[in-house]
């Protein structure tokens, strides 16, 4: 699913997560306006890596 940085953002406050990894970011958004856009209100780092692929397990 594809959430805005903002929609990340609450998912990630809403799972408790302790950091959130930005993966895909639109041709129409730069990664750090998304960490920008993201970080707002989300206590966590956050990152921005498009196209990083992370085994989980």
């Amino acid at each position: 699913m594809h959430h805005t940085p903002e929609g990340a953002r609450d998912a990630a406050g809403a799972a408790l997560v302790r950091r959130l990894v930005v993966t895909h970011v639109g041709r129409f958004l730069t990664p750090q306006r998304a960490v920008a856009r993201a970080s707002a209100r989300f206590d966590g780092p956050v990152d921005a890596l498009p196209g990083a692929i992370f085994s989980i397990g």
